[in-house]
């Protein structure tokens, strides 16, 4: 493949799924009509705003669908998307745009403020306006030109961004979707809490490619996901070591039975909080591992692995 077009790949989606519900967040329920119209709007303000193929744009968003949109809008722009954590320091914000040499940042009201003057111009989300999703307004990209910069962790040191290229970001797409557990479709929804900026864009583009729908939270509310799984409104969940240890604190002796998967791995599963998962849940923890430099997932242990895994007497050592 030499060349990718987004638009047309994104277009299709709001054409098939029109009004499905896309993403659900503290605010409202988006359908992909109006997820992909925004998204439109985005890549079209990027593009009077002179920003094309190889510019990079720093998107800085808290979990919701103008994350969503800001992320697509990006990519039927062909520019290269620096997506910023909005739990990094102030200074943390500004070396990651300093390093990524970014052009603009797009974000919300009372984000962008916290870059500084001396970045880059801002473009406030609030302030775009939806626009139909005409695929032939947008540019065609060279596969092996950069579409993303992510930023590790900095565990290490300073954090040190990684260059995606737009055939891998959407090679990583297809093998992400081709290594789920299930085939999501209409009724199928994936809870998701951790930062939009990281893993949670990958499993959101992979739920949305298949016409399933995400509920962005921002952070980990234990009443509110508590009360969603109760109310069987998810079948998959992304849940981390930290997040699902506080899942499974607040619940007691509460269980559960809409989820199909939960998405679990970035450290060592320990075979009590597996336990006390699989009681509350029954065997559907999936480990994967991964990492920012390349695509996801590396390895994993399916459900009914990670059940014999433990089961046998596994240690520490399952990390995917």
């Amino acid at each position: 493949m030499k060349s990718i077009h987004w638009a047309s790949e994104l277009s299709t989606l709001a054409l098939r799924y029109g009004e499905r519900p896309a993403i659900a967040d503290s605010a409202a329920t988006t359908t992909y009509a109006d997820l992909f119209a925004k998204a439109a709007g985005v890549g079209r303000a990027l593009t009077l705003a002179g920003i094309g193929p190889g510019d990079a744009v720093a998107t800085l968003f808290r979990n919701g669908a103008d994350a969503v949109a800001a992320t697509f809008g990006v990519m039927m722009a062909g520019a290269v998307e620096v997506p910023i954590n909005p739990a990094l320091s102030t200074t943390e914000r500004t070396y990651c745009c300093e390093v990524a040499d970014v052009r603009l940042l797009i974000s919300g009201v009372g984000l962008a403020r916290d870059i500084g003057v001396d970045g880059p111009a801002v473009l406030n989300i609030e302030d775009i306006k939806q626009a139909t999703l005409d695929p032939a307004t947008f540019p065609f990209v060279e596969s092996n030109t950069p579409a993303r910069i992510v930023f590790t962790s900095g565990t290490t040191g300073r954090p040190k961004g990684a260059v995606h290229s737009q055939i891998g970001r959407w090679t990583a797409n297809i093998l992400l979707r081709a290594n789920l557990p299930f085939q999501p479709g209409s009724g199928s929804n994936v809870l998701l809490m951790t930062p939009f900026s990281h893993g949670s864009s990958l499993m959101t583009h992979a739920f949305l490619s298949s016409g399933a729908s995400v509920t962005l939270l921002d952070g980990v509310d234990p009443p509110i996901v508590l009360g969603i799984l109760e109310r069987g409104e998810c079948d998959a969940m992304f849940a981390p070591l930290t997040v699902l240890a506080k899942i499974v604190a607040a619940a007691g002796g509460r269980r559960f039975t809409s989820l199909r998967t939960i998405f679990c791995g970035t450290a060592v599963l320990k075979p009590t909080l597996y336990a006390r998962a699989r009681e509350m849940f029954g065997p559907v923890v999936r480990v994967t591992y991964g990492k920012s430099e390349v695509f996801n997932p590396i390895t994993l242990l399916e459900a009914e692995e990670t059940e014999n895994w433990y089961a046998s007497g596994g240690e520490d050592a399952c990390v995917g």
